[in-house]
């Protein structure tokens, strides 16, 4: 099911490319980029002549995005049309002047020069264009012009190599216009390409020096490790030795509070045990005085006593 999406998609993306480029082939059409998102759908357009493509008071671009509603069913599309930054290096747009230029004049193949000047002139590596069909007398034949260095063959033919074909309608028949241009290298290509040419040359002596660079880049990164963690130990035994103060700040208050309540017991003791020691002092004061009392009482009898007798006598 997925597989079937991604072609419905690819298949829908390129009758949209088709209509664009019939429609809008007076404004130098070059190619679209469309997102399809679940919300909408976002068309880029990219045209040589944006004010043909927008028209008066954007007159066209609401015509387009009713038959793209109608005629493919996207979901809300929103259009931007967007000028093309250098039209000398994109293959679509040179691909039809050129076309326009047959069809004005036949046999101008001057034409083609000059316009490979002009993509070579505006920094393009390489450009080709090959024209195919009736271009002088009954039979076919094809003509190449090449001008720079261009890719046949591989990833850097697919993805860094610009193509495009465009008809010129004659009358003895129909002219093909095939272009290809190659902006850009990568960049290990134009350092190799450097190097044959002799713009960087690489000597032993560069070598050595590039070596002991390394090197000392390299004992440089040592020390600074080393300095790192000699700082990162500094800060490590700075806080622990904090950490250790606090540690014994807090000990110190706790035994500090332990004294303290020790002190206040042993005070509270010792303020019961005199207590305790003055009331028994007083117990034994209450009872010597009763002893006193008591052998006086008995002193008293006795000379009672001893008085009555001689009386009696």
């Amino acid at each position: 099911m997925i597989e079937r999406k991604f072609i419905e998609d690819g298949i829908k993306t390129q009758e949209v490319e088709k209509y664009l480029n019939d429609l809008l082939s007076a404004a130098e059409y070059s190619h679209t980029d469309l997102k399809i998102t679940p919300v909408s759908t976002r068309l880029s357009i990219y045209v040589g002549r944006p004010g043909i493509a927008i028209g008066r008071a954007g007159k066209n671009i609401q015509i387009l995005t009713n038959e793209l509603k109608n005629r493919f069913r996207l979901k809300n599309p929103q259009i931007d049309i967007k000028n093309i930054v250098d039209p000398n290096i994109d293959a679509a747009v040179i691909a039809k002047r050129l076309a326009a230029a047959f069809e004005r004049k036949p046999k101008s193949m001057g034409v083609v020069n000059m316009y490979l000047d002009k993509i070579i002139a505006s920094g393009a590596v390489g450009a080709e264009i090959t024209i195919s069909g009736k271009i002088s007398g009954a039979r076919s034949r094809s003509n190449k012009f090449l001008r720079g260095y261009i890719k046949k063959c591989g990833d850097i033919a697919i993805n860094y190599v610009d193509k495009s074909f465009c008809i010129a309608k004659l009358k003895p028949g129909v002219l093909g216009v095939k272009v290809k241009i190659m902006k850009t290298l990568p960049a290990s290509i134009m350092l190799e390409k450097n190097i044959k040419q002799g713009k960087f040359k690489i000597n032993v002596e560069d070598k050595d020096a590039d070596k002991k660079t390394m090197k000392k880049e390299i004992v440089d990164d040592k020390k600074a490790d080393k300095e790192d963690i000699t700082k990162e130990e500094k800060v490590s035994t700075k806080k622990e030795t904090v950490e250790d103060k606090k540690d014994t700040t807090k000990e110190e208050v706790v035994t500090k509070t332990e004294t303290v309540k020790d002190t206040k017991v042993d005070k509270k003791d010792t303020v019961k045990e005199e207590v305790v020691t003055k009331t028994e002092a007083v117990k034994d004061k209450k009872e010597v005085v009763e002893e006193i009392k008591k052998t006086t009482t008995n002193k008293d009898d006795i000379t009672k006593i001893t008085e009555t007798e001689k009386i009696k006598k």
